[in-house]
This record gives structure tokens, sequence and C-alpha cells, in this order.
């Protein structure tokens, strides 16, 4: 068996394992939020009264994606515009070592202690939001090594399924107590990340 073909084997057993839907998860209503935009490209949100809402993206092609990697691998999601096609995601994750369109929204969230951020999967495929130390690789080997992250994030390492989010899902992730900078990542797509500012204001 080529290498490719292998590659693309490691991916379906990976994203067979995360499909399966867990334990439906409801979402939180979204209140009301001051936005601004920041430098270099990152979008800066503040949100009251301790709910902070967060969305998920990607832009799965359900054909092609489903077609290499397994069936319900990406589902359709009608708020997509542009959808990239399998190849396509290969080839820019290889050259970027990210996909234009995977991405956490905002990348950059300013929050008090002890706040909520409702971090709702609006894509077609399975993502995680995550608490790491350390920015690391997640949980499919082909995608860290196209992506440049080798060295798993041991919390990724250690997630438990029901960490994993299908479309649709939300998680109600409670921030720490103590002010500071913290880190949460995708454990399946790693370059999908947000910093969260813990601030005492």
């Amino acid at each position: 068996m080529d290498g490719a073909r292998s590659g693309v084997l490691l991916v379906g057993m990976a994203f067979v394992a995360v499909a399966c839907d867990g334990p439906s998860r409801i979402a939180a209503p979204r209140e009301t939020a001051t936005a601004s935009r920041a430098g270099a490209g990152h979008e800066i949100a503040e949100w009251k009264h301790g709910r902070i809402p967060l969305v998920l993206r990607d832009q799965c092609d359900p054909s092609t994606f489903n077609a290499a990697i397994g069936p319900n691998t990406c589902q359709a999601t009608p708020t997509v515009g542009r959808r990239v096609v399998f190849t396509e995601f290969v080839a820019q994750l290889k050259q970027n070592h990210n996909v234009r369109g995977w991405f956490n929204n905002p990348g950059l969230e300013l929050a008090t202690p002890h706040s909520t951020i409702d971090a709702v999967n609006t894509g077609g495929e399975a993502h995680t939001f995550t608490l790491v130390a350390k920015y690391g690789g997640g949980i499919v080997p082909l995608l860290n090594s196209l992506g440049g992250t080798p060295d798993v994030a041991p919390e990724c390492a250690s997630m438990p399924p029901s960490e994993i989010l299908a479309p649709g899902q939300t998680d109600h992730e409670v921030l720490p107590n103590k002010p500071g900078r913290y880190h949460y990542q995708c454990c399946i797509h790693p370059w999908m990340k947000t910093d969260v500012l813990i601030g005492n204001h």
C-alpha cells in the first residue's frame, strides 16, 4: 500500500472514531456584546453577563470528504458558501500548515474569571474546544504531520470522547478563576485556536 493511500486510511480511521455523536449539548442563548477588531487580523470580542458565544467553523465539501475518508465525515451546512474539496484541503495544509475556512471565531477572547464560553460547532466536521497548557498536535497523525505539529498536546492525547462536538453541538466551557492567558485548540484540526485573556475587569 502506498504512503498516500495509507495516510488517507489513517485519517479515515481517526475521523470515523470521532464522528459518532456523543451526548447532546444544548446551546445557551447569546448575550448582548461589544466587539472590536485588533491588529494582526485577530478578532477580539468582549461579551457581557458571563456568557461568551464562540463558533468553530469549517468549509468541508461533503462529497469529496466522505468519499476520501468515510461516510458522515462531513455534513452539508447551509451557512457555508464556498466548500473546500478534500484534495485542496490536504494541499493547503501541507503548504501553509493550516487551511483557510477551518478556524475559531474569534481567535482572541477577553473574559472575566469563571465566565462561560459557549463554543458551538457550526461546521460540517467534528471539532473540539480543548484547554491546553501549550498548543500542539491533535489526535489525527496525518493532519499533525501535514500541519507541522508532530508533538501531540497531552490534553488532546488524554481527551475523553465527550469532548468531541458533532456539527450543531455546543461545548459550555467554564473558564478558570485565575487571571491570565489560556489556550484552547481543536484536537482534530490543531491550527484552530483561540487565546482567552482573563482579567479582573
